[in-house]
């Protein structure tokens, strides 16, 4: 069994994908959620994170089938430093979607 994914840049193409990791990986937990929480993701909504400034999508896809099995939503804020060198700072990391379910 193939068992190694590449990670990259998820684009607009893997939208329905992210909707089916994203909400699959937070199943867990829905016992314990009121029944509009039990979805996170919309196409709409991830659509719209995908759109924010300094926003992206890093997923893992299954080399073998191409399946999308993970990913991770990062924005980050730009600051500068006293030296007006600008500094990356990752401002929220959230990790919607890690789901690797059956590798």
């Amino acid at each position: 069994m193939d068992i190694t994914f590449s990670v990259q840049e998820a684009s607009k193409g893997n939208v329905e994908q992210l909707v089916e990791v994203g909400n699959a990986a937070f199943m867990a937990d829905v016992f314990f959620k009121k029944p509009e929480y039990h979805l996170r993701f919309t196409v709409d909504r991830v659509l719209t994170m995908m759109d924010s400034k300094n926003s992206v999508f890093i997923v893992a896809i299954r080399n073998n089938s191409f399946e999308i099995v993970g990913c991770i939503y990062l924005h980050w804020e730009l600051y500068e430093n006293h030296d007006n060198q600008v500094i990356k700072v990752c401002h929220q990391i959230l990790t919607h979607g890690i789901n690797f379910g059956p590798l």
